[in-house]
C-alpha cells in the first residue's frame, strides 16, 4: 500500500513540475505505464481522495488532482 501511495504522489509531482497542474486523465495514463497493477493503483487513488490525502476539481473541462499535504 505504502509503495502505491509513494509512487501515486511522486507521479502527481513528477507531472505538476511539467505543467503546474495534473489532470486525472494525465495522472491515470502515467500509472498505466509506470505500475504493474493498474487496477489495484486506480483502487489506492480512490482510497487516497476519500482520506483527503489527494483532491480532485473540475477545471476547463478536465478533472485536476493534486496532493492536499502539499497545498496546505
Amino acid at each position: 500500500m505504502q509503495n502505491q501511495t509513494t509512487r501515486i504522489k511522486e507521479t502527481i509531482r513528477t507531472l505538476q513540475s511539467a505543467n503546474d497542474t495534473v489532470s486525472k486523465d494525465e495522472l491515470f495514463t502515467a500509472l498505466r505505464r509506470n505500475t504493474d497493477d493498474f487496477e489495484a493503483a486506480k483502487e489506492r487513488y480512490e482510497t487516497l481522495r476519500k482520506h483527503g490525502e489527494i483532491y480532485s476539481y473540475p477545471s476547463g473541462g478536465v478533472v485536476v488532482v493534486r496532493i492536499t499535504e502539499d497545498q496546505l
